[in-house]
């Protein structure tokens, strides 16, 4: 029995034990009766989106779920560690650069803290392969200002190029660069790690959680998640970690273990609001989405198969306001635009994609291009109807990745590895 006979097989009996007729269960799951009764009898393999559906509407716990999709090796990620010092040839002897005086020292972080600030805003709007061969030469001359540094003043400019490559390894995955974007974030971990911050590698293993949820592994996702909060220690921090973790088991098809940790997720930002009152200086993670976790329950809904509910929790988010902020703005209404295909709302998805492809952000980033190729997969259920038929060809366009890839001196290996 091959695994579609094997998912159709224990469909059909947990529809029946349920005690609901395939025109009924149908109807539940929003798809035609002669759609079911080619899954049941093995003549059609199930979509994602169809497993995830039956695997709520049955109550399954997600064990349609992981009928339906290949199981993923357990992956342990390594603690994270300084990168190897660089070896100094006997024959050449050690630079010894000019020290800065406090004074100096204090303009020269502050002139690198308006310019995070500012890139970061570039990074909502602009080609993601452009901002990091803009952030690559900052990394280096932060790395020439430590060695200027001593004390307090050289552990804030080690952090601070924490975050610049932190930011760099999110653009570089938002360029389609899984992997060189793994190799930053590790990079932006072992400075952490030196400078004694745990909170800012806590934040490291959420960027990994991310790059795996993208990726569709819920093991990876929940395994980063779950390192991260070994190294939290804000509320702030928890939260994002707990929520990232939530995501994974929704991925999973764990509703019991996504509603705990979401649940622990807003304690935590609760405990947080007076921290970000008071939060000064880079801050590493989302600062465009008004609220992250209601992005990430409504994200997590979807996965769970609970279109409804996850149209209930994204739609409120979707300021108009803040298109301005680009690509924050397009990871929701990519996000809705699925949830709202799931429920057949076909003239809401049309209109709400036209928006959405009107953003200049969609174009430049591979995470929102991931969501809309789902979307073009479930509108083809419906190309007959004019309004998909017309955004058809606007939709397969964006599809295609822009020019641009990661740009020469985009990576972490160019850099001196100094620490």
């Amino acid at each position: 029995m091959d695994r579609s006979e094997e998912f159709g097989a224990e469909l059909r009996r947990r529809r029946a034990a349920a005690g609901l007729t395939a025109t009924e269960f149908a109807a539940r799951v929003r798809y035609s009766k002669g759609f079911v009764s080619k899954i049941e009898t093995g003549k059609k393999a199930p979509s994602t989106q169809f497993a995830r559906v039956a695997d709520a509407v049955l109550e399954a716990d997600g064990q349609l779920i992981a009928l339906h999709e290949k199981p993923f090796a357990p992956r342990v990620e390594p603690p994270a560690s300084p990168p190897p010092a660089r070896p100094v040839p006997e024959d050449v002897p050690a630079a010894t650069p000019r020290l800065l005086d406090d004074t100096e020292a204090e303009q020269t972080l502050s002139a690198f803290e308006s310019m995070y600030d500012e890139v970061r805003k570039l990074g909502q709007t602009l080609n993601p392969s452009v901002v990091a061969s803009m952030l690559v030469p900052h990394i280096a001359a932060l790395e020439s200002l430590a060695d200027a540094l001593h004390g307090p003043m050289r552990n804030d400019a080690l952090r601070l190029t924490a975050h610049f490559t932190d930011f760099t390894g999110w653009m570089t995955q938002e360029a389609g660069d899984d992997v060189t974007a793994r190799a930053w974030i590790d990079r932006s971990a072992a400075l952490a790690q030196i400078i004694g911050d745990d909170d800012m590698i806590a934040h490291a293993y959420v960027r990994k959680a991310n790059i795996s949820l993208y990726q569709q592994d819920a093991y990876g996702t929940i395994t980063s998640a779950k390192q991260a909060g070994t190294f939290a220690r804000t509320p702030r921090r928890l939260s994002s970690c707990l929520s990232r973790e939530a995501q994974g088991h929704a991925l999973a098809g764990d509703f019991r273990s996504f509603r705990t940790c979401m649940d622990r997720a807003v304690e935590q930002d609760a405990l947080a609001e007076r921290e970000r009152r008071a939060q000064s200086g880079p801050v590493a993670g989302p600062t465009r989405i008004l609220n992250p976790l209601k992005l990430a329950e409504g994200w997590s809904l979807y996965d769970l198969g609970m279109p409804a509910e996850a149209v209930e929790v994204l739609a409120p988010e979707l300021d108009d306001d803040q298109k301005t902020n680009g690509r924050a703005w397009a990871k929701i209404a990519a996000r809705l635009t699925l949830a709202l295909a799931s429920l057949r709302e076909i003239g809401r998805v049309c209109a709400l994609t036209e928006e959405l492809l009107q953003v200049s952000a969609v174009a430049h980033s591979a995470t929102i291009r991931s969501d809309l190729r789902q979307l073009a997969r479930m509108l083809n259920r419906w190309n007959s109807d004019p309004a998909v038929r017309e955004l058809a060809p606007k939709l397969s366009a964006a599809l295609v990745p822009t020019s641009g890839g990661p740009l020469p001196g985009a990576s972490p290996t160019d850099l001196k590895r100094r620490w």
